[in-house]
C-alpha cells in the first residue's frame, strides 16, 4: 500500500513538473491549431490533467450573443478545476477576413476593442466582464477564449495558466 501511494504521488510530482516545464508562467507563445486541422480535431484538445477535468463539450454558434453561425464552427468546452467551472471556446472560421470580422464585432460588444494587442502577429484581449475573466485570442481563421469565473480568488492567475495550457497543447497539434 505505501509504495502504491508513492507511486501516485510521484505520477503527480511529474505532470506537475511537465506541466510547469511546459507552460510556465504566462510564457507560452500564442498559438492556434493548424489551419488544415478541423473544428472536430481541434476540439479534441485534451487539457485534463490533475487539476483539470473535462465536464461537457457542446458545438456553439455564437459568443457574447454574436454569432457566427455562416461564418465558422465552434465549441464550448468545460472542465473542472476544484469546484469551479472553466469555459473554454474554440471557433473555426470559413476564413481568416471571417475571423477578422468576428474578432471585430465580438471585442466591441463586449467593450474590450481598447484593450486588443497584437503579440507575435496574433490579436490578443483581457478583460473581467462578470461573470468571467477572460483571455481570447485570433490568430488565422481560428478563434480561442478562456473563461474563469471571477468568484475564484487567483482568476486571473488561473486563467492565464489555462490559457498557457491551451496554447501548449495547440502546439502538440
Amino acid at each position: 500500500m505505501r509504495v502504491q501511494k508513492k507511486a501516485a504521488l510521484m505520477t503527480l510530482l511529474i505532470i506537475a513538473a511537465v506541466m510547469a516545464a511546459g507552460c510556465a508562467g504566462s510564457n507560452q507563445a500564442y498559438t492556434a491549431p493548424p489551419e488544415s486541422l478541423t473544428i472536430q480535431d481541434a476540439a479534441k484538445i485534451d487539457l485534463n490533467s490533475s487539476e483539470l477535468g473535462k465536464l461537457t463539450k457542446t458545438r456553439i454558434d455564437q459568443i457574447s450573443d454574436v454569432s457566427f453561425l455562416n461564418s465558422g464552427e465552434g465549441f464550448e468546452i468545460q472542465y473542472r478545476y476544484l469546484s469551479t467551472v472553466i469555459t473554454v471556446k474554440i471557433v473555426k472560421f470559413a476564413s481568416p477576413e471571417k475571423a477578422v470580422q468576428f474578432w471585430n464585432a465580438w471585442t466591441q460588444t463586449v467593450e474590450a476593442s481598447e484593450k486588443v494587442a497584437i503579440e507575435n502577429g496574433v490579436s490578443v484581449v483581457a478583460f473581467d466582464r462578470q461573470p468571467y475573466t477572460v483571455r481570447a485570442w485570433k490568430k488565422g481563421s481560428w478563434f480561442t477564449y478562456v473563461g474563469v469565473p471571477l468568484e475564484v480568488s487567483n482568476s486571473r492567475e488561473l486563467r492565464d495558466q489555462v490559457k498557457d495550457y491551451v496554447n501548449y497543447r495547440y502546439s502538440q497539434l
